[in-house]
């Protein structure tokens, strides 16, 4: 997703189009990738996959409501939580990251439910 390559090859343009739109929102779409360094790269993958995740999950429409700031809380909280210094904890990294997004969303949804 970084530059606008085409790094999975099964998302229709449509939905490419409507993930980097999501992406630029949150201002983690970039499309320079020389001056930004390694750890910051690599970091950005992580939250472009995620994004990617929830736009093909159930959890789509909550994309619409997420703001920056929640969103690089949640993955700080994360960061917090589960170091990636080994390739071993990405996979956990990931689903802790997509639990505690995920959680967000509901705990929101039910406050709205609540507040009808």
């Amino acid at each position: 997703m970084i530059n606008g390559q085409k790094n999975d090859e099964n998302i229709s343009d449509t939905d490419r189009a409507a993930i980097i739109t999501r992406l630029q929102a949150l201002e983690l779409y970039t499309t320079s990738i020389g001056c930004i360094p390694e750890k910051m790269l690599f970091e950005l993958k992580l939250q472009y996959w995620t994004i990617k995740e929830l736009y093909f999950s159930p959890y789509k429409v909550y994309l619409n409501a997420m703001t920056r700031t929640k969103f690089l809380l949640k993955f700080l909280q994360t960061q917090k939580y589960i170091t990636l210094d080994n390739e071993d904890k990405l996979t956990d990294f990931i689903s802790y990251f997509i639990k505690i997004l995920r959680e967000d969303f509901e705990k929101g949804e039910n406050n709205n439910a609540k507040s009808m």
